[in-house]
């Protein structure tokens, strides 16, 4: 349990955990646009540990990152499934003379993603200007855990587009899942181990 100046008691075991358990449970029993639904609740979680990390402590604005990437991994379910059914060919993209409809929710993601990761890199800007002295590793782990969080979204462009199989989106997208929650969740428990010694 976790107390700042703000107020906001959090749990910070218990959100590792929780990221954890829900890629196992829905990783055991769903795939195909269904992991979609278990990203939108395990990368929402992330992205509260990672604001954390970067001392975003308002319930507010956690409760809005939450939803703005929710809302992105949602349209990610969506333009997954209007792809298969173009695949399966029981959808007909009217829209053919503009950008078809699975790219617009697709770019629709990016624009929620983008606007959390906007908050993000704001207070992490502002905490290192206070913090002048930020260990070099700390920076390294917010690149690294956004990048690879905005590369689900590149593999997705990659599927959309025919540049990748359906089998190989999916083996890239368990490896970049596997990668950030076991980089992230090492963070904080590492921050936990050092808080309580």
């Amino acid at each position: 349990m976790v107390l700042k100046p703000s107020g906001l008691y959090v749990s910070v075991t218990a959100i590792v955990a929780s990221f954890f358990l829900l890629s196992a449970v829905f990783q055991a029993m769903w795939t195909g646009p269904m992991r979609f639904v278990e990203y939108s609740l395990s990368a929402s979680t992330m992205i509260i540990l990672l604001a954390l990390q970067t001392g975003i402590w308002d319930a507010q604005l956690l409760f809005a990152l939450f939803g703005l990437t929710m809302g992105c991994m949602l349209t990610g379910f969506v333009a997954d499934i209007l792809n298969r059914l173009e695949y399966e060919k029981k959808f007909k993209d009217e829209t053919q003379y503009y950008i078809p409809l699975k790219y617009q929710i697709h770019f629709i993601g990016w624009l929620l993603i983008l606007f959390a990761y906007i908050i993000i890199w704001v207070s992490f800007g502002i905490a290192l200007h206070d913090n002048p002295e930020t260990p070099d590793f700390v920076i390294a782990i917010v690149v690294v855990e956004s990048s690879l969080f905005l590369g689900f979204g590149l593999v997705q462009l990659a599927e959309l587009a025919g540049y990748l199989s359906e089998n190989t989106a999916k083996l890239i997208y368990i490896s970049l899942s596997l990668t950030s929650k076991t980089i992230l969740g090492w963070v904080v428990f590492s921050e936990v181990v050092i808080a309580q010694s």
